[in-house]
């Protein structure tokens, strides 16, 4: 006993020396697009002993519940076999008595007994028979329940199955994990363990003779995140406590009820699965076009309660910059295309765009949030399968993402259809990509890599008027993308 107490003694005192941190700050510096004064946080609870204590209780509680329904089934199947024997042995009772009768009677009286003795003898086969018919249906019953039964386990098995394979290729897609190594790599891979599981962990142990510091937590949820759009469940919020200043328990909190997340993930499956059957053959420039289009013909600019996650954008219909580009990067690993999801900034805002291989060798940089202008009612694809160079304009990625080593010149959506035009092509370049006449309108759209279109417009702008035979021309600009619109 003495023994006991000095053991709960030393545990007090080295709970008194562990701390309990708030992890507010590693919640992901996602940005909003039309406002540098708005900031995204994610707000997060101290964790405290009461957290621990009461995933117990709940654990006690389950256990519980688990043996009264084995033992609910264990007192029916009892009583169920009590039932059958005092039926057989009232039958066996039945016989005895009746084959007791007495033969010195009178040959009526004999063949009234013979007879009574028929009609039971009868009556006890026929109880027999159904007695062996009970027994028979309770044997088939048994058999379609064991049936059904196994059948259930095999389908649910074959579920795990197809949802651990995909999991799989989703991972050989992950580019980010292939940047880090050490202790982010090790914490990295705790989180795809405990949070992208079946039934996502309450809490993650490391190992005590590793020195993780918050940042390299935070650069291992940066990373994560970047490759796993699909963990819509998790903001990267959480509390921890800490052992002689390292992390060594951390406590996620999910955006969800941990029950509820299961029906949350196939409601967004359900919708991914819808737009995938939609994705047409060929190639993955064809791919990848369809997709940044879906996503910003379903999306809506707005910021609500999931804005930051492909659940938001593609089950609310609401995101910004982040749940842009990981709607976008979900769909196309999930065709099997690798996208990764870069967080930085452009014209002094927190932002988020997507990383995409065309092969093996060449990738390109997408930008969904800006190509949808629902403002101005269009899509554009300014903004789609760009160079590096010509991305870099306007953003700027985190020190914490390594670009791939693969880039291109002439990927791009005008590069490909031939509608870019620069400062050494002349008026005819432009009047060949304006569309067929419609209501005495018609329009060219392209993309300008000059220095100043206006002064180009005004120089060409009389040829312009004179092989269309135009009254008036007109030209709008967002980003490179121009649209000439010419009226008769």
């Amino acid at each position: 006993m003495k023994r006991r107490i000095a053991f709960v003694i030393f545990i007090l005192v080295c709970s008194m020396l562990m701390c309990s941190c708030d992890l507010s700050s590693l919640g992901l510096p996602f940005g909003d697009l039309n406002s540098a004064d708005e900031t995204t946080e994610t707000d997060v609870e101290d964790s405290d002993e009461s957290t621990v204590d009461t995933t117990a209780e709940v654990g006690d509680e389950t256990s519980e519940d688990d043996t009264t329904e084995a033992t609910v089934e264990t007192t029916v199947e009892a009583a169920d076999e009590t039932t059958e024997e005092e039926t057989r042995a009232t039958d066996d009772e039945t016989t005895v008595e009746t084959t007791s009768a007495d033969t010195d009677e009178t040959t009526v009286e004999n063949t009234d007994v013979t007879t009574a003795e028929s009609e039971e003898t009868t009556e006890t086969i026929t109880d027999q028979e159904t007695e062996v018919e009970t027994e028979t249906e309770t044997e088939v019953e048994t058999e379609t329940e064991a049936e059904t039964e196994a059948e259930t386990e095999a389908e649910t098995e074959v579920e795990t199955e197809e949802e651990t394979e995909e999991e799989s290729e989703l991972s050989k897609l992950a580019y980010g994990k292939t940047t880090i190594s050490g202790d982010v790599l090790y914490v990295y891979e705790l989180l795809e363990d405990h949070i992208l599981s079946k039934n996502p962990a309450s809490e993650i142990k490391f190992d005590s003779s590793r020195n993780i510091t918050i940042d390299k937590f935070s650069n291992a949820v940066d990373i994560f995140f970047s490759d796993h759009p699909e963990c819509f469940w998790w903001s990267g919020g959480g509390s921890y406590s800490s052992d002689k200043g390292a992390m060594a328990v951390f406590y996620p909190e999910y955006l969800f009820e941990t029950d509820d997340i299961p029906a949350k993930r196939a409601e967004l499956d359900a919708i991914v699965d819808g737009i995938l059957k939609g994705v047409p053959e060929g190639s993955t420039f064809d791919k990848a076009l369809y997709l940044h289009d879906k996503v910003a013909e379903m999306v809506i600019y707005k910021r609500g309660t999931h804005d930051q996650t492909p659940y938001g954008a593609l089950v609310v219909g609401e995101a910004v910059c982040n749940g842009y580009s990981t709607a976008y990067q979900m769909l196309l690993m999930k065709s099997g295309i690798r996208a990764w999801t870069v967080h930085g900034y452009s014209k002094g805002v927190a932002h988020a765009w997507t990383v995409v291989w065309l092969d093996d060798e060449t990738c390109v940089y997408t930008d969904v949030t800006w190509d949808d202008q629902d403002t101005h009612g269009v899509i554009l694809r300014n903004y789609f399968n760009m160079s590096l160079d010509e991305i870099d304009d306007d953003h700027t990625v985190d020190s914490v993402f390594i670009l791939p080593e693969c880039d291109h010149d002439d990927k791009g959506y005008y590069d490909v259809i031939g509608a870019v035009i620069d400062d050494s092509d002349g008026a005819d370049k432009i009047i060949g990509l304006f569309s067929a006449e419609a209501d005495g309108v018609q329009k060219a759209t392209f993309c300008y890599k000059g220095v100043d279109f206006n002064a180009w417009f005004t120089n060409h702008s009389n040829d312009i008027f004179v092989a269309l035979g135009a009254k008036s021309l007109s030209y709008s600009m967002l980003g490179n993308e121009v649209t000439v619109t010419a009226t008769k």
